[in-house]
């Protein structure tokens, strides 16, 4: 199955359907998880790779609850590679949950306008 940008449905499923909280958690996804994407460049490039691990996991959880499931995926990914569980490069992997990451975040603050 396909993974989708945004899983509206799904999320708005885990939150009894309850609009006003989803626009809480995509207004505060917007605001915190750059900062934490930038954190978790610079821990890997200082080989921190367990603090690193720990913020993709937030951002992965932070994902999840708003139905950015490519997002969700890239970053589970990424923390695989962080807890050395696959020979990938981190910093590609990381480089690919940017990519996802922007691609999702203007799909969402689009989205947010309709809310």
């Amino acid at each position: 199955m396909e993974k989708e940008i945004l899983n509206t449905v799904a999320a708005l499923e885990m939150l009894s359907g309850e609009k006003e909280l989803y626009k809480m958690l995509i207004d505060a996804f917007i605001s915190e998880s750059p900062n934490n994407l930038d954190t978790i460049d610079v821990l890997i490039g200082e080989k921190k790779y367990e603090e690193a691990r720990a913020y993709s996991h937030k951002i992965k959880g932070s994902a999840s609850q708003i139905g950015a499931e490519q997002l969700a995926f890239a970053l589970q990914y990424l923390e695989d590679g962080l807890k050395g569980n696959m020979t990938a490069d981190v910093s590609a992997l990381s480089k690919n949950a940017n990519f996802v990451y922007n691609k999702t975040i203007t799909f969402i603050k689009d989205f947010r306008q309709t809310l």
